[in-house]
């Protein structure tokens, strides 16, 4: 701990009230800026960590707001002084809070969209754009003085204005579809590009040539064309919805509110597993596949569970149903559904979790084994 403190470099205040003055905590804040921006990025990713509840969260999706709003003014400020660097101003005394502010601020929102978005991936493609943004959290420690870089930050900006678009606007409309994405997308450049538009007519003539003249503008664009191609592939977890539980079962009843759900008893190794991938069945038998999938309170979704088989002359997995039903969100637990599926034949299967547009929320892979004689059967329940 001693080591960690003697990195800072804390100059003894001329007077006793000089620890109190802004002064003084501007010269802090200059003399240990390489310390304090890592900092300040993990604690915007430890707070967010630590209070992000749902994505419909109203506490959260105002803190989104103040972050993206605060962030936007930074930005138009940073435009003013770029563009008069020699100002005398008494912002300009305040110049070297601002990369700290941008950094948290962006690893707050960050770390945000990475809960989010890595509770609906469901699978290797979707967590690419996961990955995305780990590196764009780690990268954001080692940004340092390049928030002071005007460029840089409109890209950032862009992109955390269309990740908290993509969630937010399905949430506020109760609908998912397509055009989500489609609005997310263009909001975001409109957005991004307002801003800039913002920040030169307050301190030149003309913005119109200025934009056109700015590289970053082409990334924004590159960076639109990437977002749309990785949507159009299923690369892009489909937010807002998330899969909260799922498992195959022997048979399932509802009693009251509560769901009992039976399965063949799990090697003691497996015994944290809810269900077992292995199912013994009978002829005559059927298999349950049951799922519980989040949405934003009044959320109205088509929810298909498709069953497959894994076909081993060919090499590739074959649709033998899609089962379909409507869903409305808000239960914290997620909505519970199931399906049922009879005339099995051994082999391996299974059952993909999808929305209206075959976005993969989740799956479930387990193995049908014909056997002649009933296992014993444990129940659980899921309320």
């Amino acid at each position: 701990m001693n080591s960690f403190l003697s990195k800072f470099s804390l100059k003894k205040p001329e007077t006793e009230s000089g620890i109190l003055s802004a002064a003084f905590w501007l010269d802090f804040v200059k003399r240990n800026q390489r310390i304090l921006q890592p900092l300040m990025f993990f604690g915007g990713f430890t707070y967010d960590s630590l209070t992000m509840v749902r994505v419909d969260n109203l506490i959260d999706n105002i803190f989104f707001f103040a972050y993206l709003l605060l962030l936007s003014a930074i930005m138009i400020l940073q435009i003013r002084l770029q563009a008069n660097p020699g100002i005398g101003s008494w912002l300009a005394r305040y110049f070297s809070y601002f990369p700290l502010a941008a950094q948290f601020m962006i690893g707050a929102m960050m770390s945000g969209f990475l809960i989010y978005y890595f509770q609906s991936a469901a699978d290797a493609k979707a967590f690419l754009f996961v990955l995305i943004i780990v590196a764009l959290l780690i990268g954001n420690e080692f940004l340092e003085k390049r928030y002071e870089k005007i460029g840089l930050l409109f890209v950032l900006y862009f992109f955390c204005l269309f990740s908290f678009l993509l969630f937010f606007i399905p949430t506020v409309s109760k609908k998912l579809n397509h055009w989500s994405f489609v609005l997310a997308l263009i909001f975001a450049l409109m957005l991004t590009l307002l801003l800039w538009i913002i920040g030169n007519m307050a301190f030149h003539r003309s913005a119109y040539p200025a934009i056109l003249k700015k590289p970053f503008l082409g990334v924004i664009l590159t960076l639109s064309l990437l977002l749309a191609l990785l949507y159009h592939q299923n690369w892009i977890p489909p937010v807002p919805l998330s899969l909260k539980s799922i498992g195959v079962y022997k048979s399932v009843v509802k009693e009251n509110n509560e769901y009992r759900l039976s399965y063949t008893p799990n090697p003691w190794y497996l015994s944290w597993r809810n269900y077992n991938a292995t199912l013994y069945y009978r002829p005559g038998d059927q298999m349950v596949c049951f799922a519980s999938v989040f949405a934003p309170g009044g959320l109205e979704e088509k929810i298909i569970h498709n069953w497959q088989i894994f076909d081993e002359q060919s090499q590739s997995w074959l649709d033998v149903d899609r089962i379909e039903f409507k869903m409305i969100g808000g239960r914290d637990g997620g909505y519970r559904g199931f399906t049922q599926k009879s005339k099995l034949k051994p082999g391996n299967w299974r059952v993909r979790i999808l929305n209206e547009e075959n976005k993969l929320i989740g799956k479930v892979h387990f193995s049908a084994v014909n056997v002649d004689s009933m296992f014993q059967a444990t129940e659980i329940i899921l309320y």
